[in-house]
């Protein structure tokens, strides 16, 4: 082989490797739990996924307005409602 090939063989190799090492990281880091009286969610945005954080009083306003004009609706409501539900906040129906 000869210098040029030995030199892209090894860049490859690098670029193989830390896209692996990127693929295990990506796998073992898991984001954290929700603390206590918290929601976590994702869902589906006008422009691609969006992610809500509220906890205590404002958790509770969010999840007591999902469904109506003023909170969520559709799939993002049932999405965020999820989130509700494990924390122990009442949706409406």
């Amino acid at each position: 082989m000869s210098r040029r090939e030995r030199r892209l063989v090894r860049g490859a190799c690098a670029l193989a490797a830390a896209l692996l090492i990127a693929v295990v990281v990506s796998l073992v880091v898991s984001p954290p739990a929700p603390r206590h009286g918290c929601i976590d969610a994702v869902y589906a945005g006008p422009v691609g996924a969006e992610q809500i954080h509220r906890c205590g009083t404002e958790a509770r306003t969010l999840c007591a307005q999902l469904g109506t004009t003023a909170g969520f609706t559709g799939e993002a409501a049932r999405t965020i409602a999820a989130a509700c539900h494990r924390a122990g906040y009442a949706t409406r129906p």
